[in-house]
């Protein structure tokens, strides 16, 4: 057994070179199994867009990194104004939605109900290693025309047949509860719990008109003092809290009035039939009432 001793300097130096050492070590080993991670850290997903409309949702995204292991997981989450849900349970979550690689695209068709806000984001997966979620912020919708998420989602009124009579205009057009709740694949609700409310302007004219419909088929009559060739309606309006739009103006041309029509063709064709057999008439009855000549009395000198 050998042993040796040094100055205390000496000693000093070594002791705090084999703690460095021993120190390095320990970093080493605790710091290696990390620098993979960093090296293969996977890229969140781009372009992140969400379409919602109709309650129709879908979730887009593009990546560039495509491999055999790759997953794509969505989160989902609400936040309820129900005051019932609002107590019992204000924030939820869904089970994530998981998609693979060929599709860069989720259906969140399923998140369609006004009392709520959502709350979306993507990361890519493989294995263990989850990247950041995108967008960084993530994505709050709502079909809530008065929510205050950074997108509210709409519905297309449903198509309006506009017919114009004299001295007024007849619109109607499907309750869109009924149009709704079968694209969800739901059973139509009874539509005196589902009050609609719009509000139509005619064009050219400057007019506004406010009604509600309860029944399965909404109508109105509006009365018009001016005519024109051309009537124009633009409906929107509310209904359970969601944003109704009309895709378009609906137009139509102002019927004309063929009652004159009707009233002086046939009085002109009996005119003009009448004059036809006076003149036929009055040649056949002087052809006999005219003498022959040898009849004609001749006048001789005395």
């Amino acid at each position: 057994m050998y042993s040796c001793h040094c100055p205390p300097s000496i000693c000093a130096m070594w002791f705090w070179g084999r703690g460095m050492n021993k120190l390095s070590f320990n970093l080493a080993f605790r710091v290696r199994p990390i620098m993979p991670n960093l090296l293969n850290a996977l890229l969140p997903p781009a372009n992140v867009t969400l379409q919602c409309h109709n309650f129709r949702n879908v979730l887009y995204w593009n990546y560039s990194q495509i491999s055999p292991e790759l997953r794509f997981r969505v989160f989902v989450g609400a936040l309820s104004r129900s005051v019932l849900s609002y107590l019992l349970f204000p924030c939820s979550h869904y089970d994530p939605v998981w998609v693979d690689p060929s599709n860069l695209s989720a259906d969140l068709s399923f998140l369609h109900d006004p009392k709520d806000d959502y709350f979306i984001h993507v990361s890519a997966v493989i294995g263990e290693n989850v990247s950041a979620r995108a967008p960084p912020g993530g994505i709050k919708f709502s079909y809530f025309m008065h929510s205050p998420s950074n997108r509210t989602c709409s519905v297309d009124l449903p198509p309006v047949n506009v017919t114009v009579h004299p001295g007024g205009i007849k619109f109607s057009f499907q309750h869109p509860s009924l149009l709704y709740d079968q694209l969800l694949d739901d059973q139509p609700s009874p539509t005196n719990e589902q009050e609609l409310h719009c509000v139509l302007c005619l064009q050219k004219e400057h007019y506004r008109h406010d009604f509600s419909c309860l029944d399965s088929v909404c109508e109105e009559e509006l009365p018009l003092d001016v005519e024109q060739e051309t009537y124009c309606l633009r409906i929107n309006g509310h209904w359970e809290g969601v944003d109704v739009r009309a895709t378009q103006e609906y137009c139509t041309k102002a019927q004309t009035n063929y009652i004159a029509l009707y009233v002086v063709l046939p009085l002109l064709a009996c005119l003009v039939i009448g004059l036809i057999f006076f003149m036929v008439f009055r040649k056949q009855t002087s052809s006999l009432f005219s003498l022959p000549a040898s009849m004609v009395r001749t006048s001789c000198r005395l």
